[in-house]
């Protein structure tokens, strides 16, 4: 609100939806009781508030009453209506323009680059396996978009993926390996990670032997993007070695949520934190519509990025450590027998208890 100014209050009203919730409650029992909070937010709107339930939309009398709340609210203001200071309308514009024009410069950039990997690229020399892991936060959609790539219509489960999935399938003559991965929390560091979801993220690069082709790094284009979020992925790729950057290309989902904008206004208007993600991927992104998935046009578009990026690290795969693995595999033997000796330690003492007490 304070991106509004101060004058916006004038002309506000708290709605409170979902009424049916309060059960036997008035709205004025549940703002008293909700805490300091929720009543300072009624008082800054001087007192003007409405609640709507939603499991009687065919009683109008509720929305004549809102009606009329809204009529007083005018009627206070004599008449007039809320206007953006002209000094904050300019700064906006001025920054949507700034903003249009990096995006531009962006767009072309990549068109070049694109097209100077193109002339690279021949027919014979397209790869005719691509393995590719997916990496990101929970719930932006990466198994979403191994299903777009795949072209699998089944409906997900909702499922949260625990454990690295090898998905294949082909596109063209193309054949692919897909590996999901599980995700972390949105903006917490590696550090606050469990240590079973790092090892799964490691673990990943040696189900797609001989190694992954590009690093898919999924990024919801529907949220913001800062500082926070940054670090806490790029602690997550430091995992899977050095040179994992070269290898990356960032993936936006949920791009019907951009509406007019391009992914390019989204990225040049979000922050410096995204600009330097996309910049550490080496200007490599692609933007999926998931209201769209029937278009194969946008997976071509993103398979022919992948092509780009493996023939820009000279047709190679990422090598990993070999010793990364070994370290895992060796703990989580070690986490097994400690687990077996733990269980068997309680079994005894689970017998032995109940031997006392039928002795007893």
């Amino acid at each position: 609100m304070k991106l509004l100014g101060e004058r916006v209050w004038r002309y506000t009203m708290v709605l409170f939806t979902c009424g049916d919730y309060l059960g036997g409650k008035t709205i004025e029992q549940h703002i008293e009781s909700e805490g300091d909070a929720l009543k300072w937010l009624i008082e800054r709107c001087k007192n003007r508030y409405h609640v709507i339930n939603n499991k009687e939309k065919s009683n109008s009398s509720q929305v004549t009453l809102l009606l009329q709340k809204i009529d007083e609210i005018v009627s206070d203001n004599n008449g007039s209506y809320y206007e953006v200071d002209e000094q904050t309308l300019t700064i906006i514009e001025k920054k949507q323009r700034e903003v249009a024009e990096r995006a531009e410069k962006r767009r072309r950039r990549a068109e070049e680059q694109r097209q100077q990997m193109t002339t690279l690229i021949q027919e014979e020399m397209k790869p005719p396996t691509l393995n590719m892991i997916l990496l990101g936060s929970r719930n932006v959609g990466k198994t979403s978009v191994v299903n777009t790539i795949l072209g699998i219509k089944e409906q997900e489960d909702g499922k949260r993926t625990a454990h690295s999935v090898i998905r294949q399938g082909s596109v063209g003559k193309t054949e692919i390996t897909l590996v999901d991965t599980p995700g972390w929390w949105k903006g917490f560091p590696a550090f606050d990670t469990p240590e079973a979801i790092k090892e799964e993220l490691v673990r990943s690069m040696f189900l797609c032997p001989p190694g992954p082709h590009v690093f898919l790094v999924v990024i919801d284009a529907d949220a913001s993007f800062n500082a926070k979020h940054l670090d806490a992925l790029t602690t997550h790729m430091e995992l899977l070695g050095e040179g994992v950057w070269r290898h990356s290309l960032v993936v936006f989902t949920r791009g019907d949520w951009l509406g007019s904008r391009s992914i390019e206004e989204y990225i040049e208007g979000e922050g410096e934190a995204l600009q330097s993600l996309v910049e550490q991927c080496g200007n490599r992104y692609h933007v999926i519509d998931n209201k769209n998935t029937d278009s194969g046009a946008q997976i071509t578009e993103l398979l022919e990025k992948i092509t780009a990026t493996v023939a820009g690290n000279s047709w190679g795969h990422f090598v990993p450590d070999e010793q990364k693995f070994k370290t895992i595999e060796d703990r989580r033997r070690r986490v097994e027998e400690r687990a077996r000796l733990r269980e068997s330690q309680v079994m005894a003492k689970r017998k032995t208890f109940r031997g006392t007490v039928w002795f007893r």
